[in-house]
């Protein structure tokens, strides 16, 4: 085991000598009178600095995609989905807050739902008399 961890770390090393040297800028057009920002960023070290920095940033992009994708893809097979995804989270309370307050609002619809059954029959009731009476006078 111990064999295949060195080479793992040497083939590891091998690939980030081999990046950084493939980073090294090549020859670029030369200036004749050159000012002090041509200069610095005219300058290979600045140039591999800042592909260095790209590649870098490209990098832990590309783990920290990877770790959310796969903290959600374990928290899907725990049942945990819509809880908890890399670092966002939703707390247990937050849910169950929720959840009352659906109740309360789902009873409040049917009460409501009620108490508008009831108006419409009382309103019916009261045009039906307003036609009665409405008939009568003008018969």
């Amino acid at each position: 085991m111990e064999s295949r961890d060195r080479w793992l770390t040497a083939g590891f090393a091998v690939v980030v000598i081999m990046l950084a040297i493939g980073l090294l800028p090549g020859g670029g057009p030369g200036y004749t009178e050159p000012t002090v920002l041509e200069s610095v960023f005219g300058s290979r070290l600045m140039i591999w600095m800042a592909r260095l920095l790209l590649v870098s940033a490209a990098f832990v992009l590309v783990v920290g995609g990877v770790f959310i994708v796969s903290s959600a893809a374990v928290r899907m097979s725990n049942g945990d989905w819509l809880r908890r995804v890399g670092p966002l989270e939703v707390s247990e309370v937050n849910l169950q807050e929720v959840e009352t307050q659906l109740e309360f609002w789902r009873t409040a619809a049917r009460e409501s739902a009620a108490k508008i059954d009831e108006l419409e029959a009382e309103l019916r009731a009261v045009d039906g008399l307003a036609r009665t009476s409405y008939e009568k006078g003008h018969s």
